[in-house]
C-alpha cells in the first residue's frame, strides 16, 4: 500500500497523472461550451429572422444570446440593430451603449453612425445620454412606456 501511495505522488510530482481538479475543469470547459453554442444557435436563429424581416423574433433571439452570453458585444450590437429596426431608440442605444462597454473597439464606427442617426451624441456616456428627439411621442410620458416596442419596422437598412 506505502508504494502503492509513493508511486502515485511520484507520478504526481513528475507530471504523468493529472491533477484530481481536471475533471472539475473539463466539465466547467463542457459546460461553458455548451452555453456557447446554444448562444450561437440563437444568434444564427435571430440573424435569420431579422434577413426574413421579422423582427419581432430576432430580438428574442439575439435578446437569448446575450441572456446565455452576456460578456459577447456581438450579441448586444445585433440587439441594438433590432432594436432600432422595431424603432425603440431607447433600448437600441442601451445595447449599443453596453456593446461599446463589453469591447470599446467592437464596431465602434458602426455604432457611432447608428446612435447620430437616432439623435444621441456618440461620445455621451450612457448614463448621461438624453432621450433621443426620436425616443417618444409629443405627449407621452416617456417613463410610462415600456422598454420593449413592437412595432412596424422602419425602412432603415442594417445588416447584423
Amino acid at each position: 500500500m506505502r508504494r502503492a501511495t509513493a508511486l502515485i505522488l511520484l507520478s504526481l510530482f513528475l507530471g504523468f497523472l493529472p491533477p484530481a481538479v481536471s475533471a472539475q475543469q473539463a466539465e466547467q470547459e463542457q459546460t461553458n461550451a455548451s452555453t456557447a453554442s446554444a448562444a450561437l444557435a440563437a444568434y444564427r436563429e435571430g440573424k435569420q429572422s431579422y434577413d426574413l424581416k421579422d423582427y419581432t423574433t430576432a430580438r428574442k433571439k439575439f435578446g437569448e444570446a446575450a441572456r446565455l452570453e452576456p460578456a459577447n458585444p456581438r450579441w448586444q450590437y445585433n440587439l441594438g440593430l433590432t432594436y432600432r429596426k422595431l424603432n425603440n431608440f431607447q433600448a437600441a442605444r442601451q445595447a449599443f451603449m453596453l456593446a461599446r462597454e463589453l469591447d470599446p473597439s467592437y464596431k465602434q464606427a458602426e455604432i457611432d453612425e447608428k446612435l447620430q442617426s437616432m439623435g444621441f451624441d456618440p461620445s455621451a456616456s450612457a448614463s448621461s445620454q438624453p432621450p433621443s428627439r426620436n425616443s417618444e411621442k409629443p405627449g407621452e410620458d416617456r417613463l410610462s412606456q415600456p422598454l420593449i416596442v413592437d412595432r412596424p419596422a422602419s425602412t432603415l437598412q442594417d445588416e447584423p
